[in-house]
């Protein structure tokens, strides 16, 4: 008689797997609304910290070099996700 196989239990999904598996386009809007929350909350500290002149623009300049960041690199994930091959 021959044995019968045992099926292998499937392992739990971890959450890195969950991750990656989102698609592309998914991750490039997080990364656009993550910008733009970013500026947002960047100009509400500037104005409660009592920040002013040279260290308000300096500040300023910084958020939004850092939301244009998160903006390009969002747009940039949405147009790979287009782009590549499925």
């Amino acid at each position: 008689m021959a044995k019968k196989k045992r099926k292998k239990k499937r392992q739990p999904e971890t959450p890195m797997e969950r991750l990656k598996a989102q698609p592309l386009w998914l991750w490039g809007a997080i990364f656009i609304v993550a910008g733009v929350f970013t500026n947002f909350t960047n100009q509400i500290l500037i104005d409660a910290g009592n920040l002013h002149g040279a260290a308000a623009d300096g500040a300023k300049f910084g958020g939004a070099i850092a939301s244009l960041f998160f903006i390009v690199v969002g747009v940039v994930l949405i147009v790979f996700h287009f782009v590549r091959p499925s």
